[in-house]
């Protein structure tokens, strides 16, 4: 690293370091440390039993909507039931059926204590503090502006919307929610800096630079706990205190003094792995250190020429004032250039991980992060001392940032879909990219062409349609591919699964789709609750059906038909139409739409949810259909008033069902008909028009 260029000379302690944190974290992954999965399952948890709480305890307490902490590593506890237990989405290829456990304080019964810590009594008393000022918060005049406060200074976002969570997410923004350097940095930079000056200047010698730096620690000890306890924040409040003991080193009158950054970060990731030897593995922890390593190492963030951030010799009338002023285009140039560095460094986990970035962040990253300053000190204000001023203040902060964000989040690329490919390329292209901001020479061409490699279609078009209906329990999830439409999203919901969003993301990103049509039977959630988050990641070229309300009409780049009844024409090809078939205009169930699939010598009917007199009105605009190869089931195979006479005009050759249950109510039906049937519950169904064709296996 020395010797590349990563690091400064005499840095072998950096490298030391990190090599011991890898070596821990391969000893960790290789002897499959934390073995624990969680609490005991469904079918073999005892009553009677007392069991340590551990993290996927934790964890699974997480899931539900209460206090952190309420459920403490370390105590005992009888579970006296076995929680709430979820199911995951899946799609092809189908993994294991993945769980998510919930408890709550009604599944357990604590009969221990957590073993006494260090400073318990302290760490209860800023608890109670910090419950307190969320209960301030909330009498602030909007819920929008308590939310937000809540989440930015105390870190508690519970009560943030999903919609603006996301929001952060698709602009590149989303690191700014969690309490990290930023707000360490306005903490101390804005309000302790000055105070560690002053005292820096008033006892020079080694006795002051002590003094300042337990001035430091004390200040960490209180925001750290009262901010929540954020694994990002003790990070960062970490770094600032092993920063801080150079002081012991450095020079007199040198309030920071320069510091080995390379060997602070070897130092606390070897820590970090000791203390948690998981944590190598979580994303969060990932980012972090990726992200830190590159600005560490990076050149030029200042810019040629440029030494400092602020002027060396400020104005004398409100020096601060004109100095911040003056230095915005710097301020501004030196975030866009971190961004782009921080970025480069954790493209392999956002691209492994996520599968999905912002490149608008680059920009919206130092745009927003004055906004958001300014109002991590005017909300400090409004909660300690309330007041409307202040409070007006504060909303319209909030209104400002939103509204930036919102205008950034009209842009193209918002976010980036990343498609799947290999590890080491994605790996390759990182390190590639951090070698091309440091102007290694020969690194900037072979980075752009890796990249626009890496960003170019690999799959080829589907040359026949091809359907796939996902294993989302009750609801329905499918995916159709026509070869010169594309990809049709029909329906996307659960009433009893969680995941759908990503298990649909992963089918649209193995097809290396930018732009879907959709199309939705009905608006029940159980249809409709994962498309919202979809389609502001893969816009609509299309839209048939109702649309949710909860989706944005900026999403859509096409048209949007919704026919009142009948039978309306979709899509034409050599070989290939699609119909829209509605068989009442009424609202519900009996309202919803289906689609009609015609082939030169196959047909397919995706049915909705009509199940009575819609579903009869829906036969008669097909009336011509004779025979289907497949059926999706009308309303996950329920033995409606219709469904006879849906078999009987139908006659499929092989019906589906997407449903939760193994049985469904219209087997039967389907039995005596000699119908051969298919559930999601078994995994998710593919259908091609290249297998049907092809004769059985004898």
């Amino acid at each position: 690293m020395t010797r590349g260029g990563w690091a400064p000379n005499h840095r072998r302690w950096a490298v030391s370091l990190a090599t011991l944190a890898i070596v821990l974290a391969g000893l960790t992954l290789g002897t499959g440390a934390d073995r624990d999965v969680g609490p005991p399952d469904l079918l073999e948890y005892q009553s009677s039993e007392v069991h340590p709480v551990t993290k996927p305890w934790t964890l699974a307490s997480q899931h539900r909507d209460y206090s952190p902490g309420w459920l403490a590593e370390g105590s005992a506890v009888r579970m006296l039931g076995a929680g709430q237990t979820l199911l995951l989405a899946r799609s092809i290829p189908a993994p294991a059926q993945g769980k998510l456990r919930r408890l709550g304080p009604e599944d357990i019964q604590r009969v221990a204590a957590p073993p006494a810590r260090l400073l318990a009594g302290y760490l209860h008393t800023v608890a109670s503090i910090r419950a307190r000022l969320l209960r301030r918060m909330d009498r602030l005049p909007s819920d929008q502006l308590s939310a937000l406060l809540g989440a930015l200074l105390l870190g508690d976002r519970r009560k943030l919307e999903y919609e603006t969570k996301d929001l952060f997410t698709r602009t590149g923004t989303r690191h700014l929610l969690a309490l990290s350097g930023l707000h360490l940095a306005v903490l101390f930079g804005l309000l302790l800096l000055p105070f560690l000056r002053f005292l820096m200047g008033r006892f020079p010698g080694p006795g002051g630079r002590i003094a300042a730096g337990l001035v430091m620690a004390a200040g960490l000890g209180i925001f750290v706990p009262l901010a929540g306890g954020a694994p990002s924040l003790w990070r960062a409040s970490c770094a600032a205190g092993l920063g801080f003991l150079a002081p012991l080193r450095g020079r007199a009158g040198q309030v920071l003094p320069r510091t080995d950054g390379c060997a602070l970060l070897g130092l606390a990731l070897a820590w970090e792995v000791l203390l948690d030897p998981t944590a190598l593995a979580q994303p969060g922890v990932q980012l972090t250190y990726l992200a830190t390593f590159g600005l560490l190492t990076a050149r030029g963030l200042l810019g040629p020429g440029d030494k400092h951030l602020l002027p060396r010799a400020p104005h004398k009338r409100w020096p601060m004032a004109r100095a911040l002023l003056a230095s915005v285009p710097r301020l501004f140039r030196t975030g866009v250039r971190a961004s782009l560095v921080a970025s480069a460094a954790t493209l392999p986990v956002l691209w492994t991980t996520f599968g999905e970035t912002a490149p608008i962040g680059l920009i919206a990253t130092p745009l927003v992060t004055p906004i958001i300053t300014a109002l991590l000190l005017v909300g400090g204000l409004c909660v300690l001392a309330p007041g409307s001023l202040v409070a007006q203040l504060a909303e319209g902060l909030r209104a400002g940032l939103i509204g930036t964000l919102e205008t950034i989040d009209r842009l193209p690329l918002t976010p980036l879909n990343l498609p799947p490919r290999p590890v080491f390329l994605v790996v390759l292209l990182g390190i590639l990219a951090l070698l091309a901001l440091r102007r290694i020479p020969g690194s900037t061409r072979p980075a752009l062409l890796l990249a626009a490699v890496l960003l170019l279609p690999w799959t080829q078009r589907a040359r026949s349609v091809r359907l796939q209906v996902l294993d989302v329990g009750h609801g329905t999830a499918a995916v159709l591919e026509v070869p010169q439409l594309g990809l049709i999203v029909f329906d996307g919901g659960s009433r009893d699964r969680v995941g759908v969003t990503r298990a649909l993301q992963r089918v649209l990103w193995d097809r290396e789709a930018d732009q879907v049509v959709y199309l939705t039977t009905h608006t029940d959630r159980d249809h409709t609750g994962a498309l919202p988050w979809l389609a502001e990641r893969f816009e609509a070229k299309q839209w048939w059906g109702l649309m949710p309300k909860e989706v944005s009409p900026q999403v859509l780049r096409g048209q949007h038909r919704d026919p009142t009844e009948g039978r309306i024409r979709m899509h034409e090809e050599p070989g290939v139409r699609l119909d829209l078939l509605r068989g009442s205009s009424l609202g519900g169930n009996e309202g919803s739409r289906s689609l009609l699939v015609q082939m030169e010598d196959q047909v397919l009917v995706l049915w909705g949810d009509a199940e009575d007199e819609g579903a009869l009105a829906t036969l008669q605009h097909c009336s011509e259909i004779s025979q289907v190869d497949l059926l999706l089931l009308p309303h996950h195979g329920r033995a409606g008033p219709a469904m006879d006479a849906i078999l009987d005009h139908l006659q499929p050759q092989l019906s589906w069902a997407s449903s939760s249950d193994e049985r469904i109510p219209c087997e039967q039906a389907l039995i005596q008909r000699g119908i051969p049937l298919r559930v999601t519950t078994s995994g998710p169904l593919l259908w091609t028009a290249e297998a049907s064709r092809a004769p059985p296996n004898p």
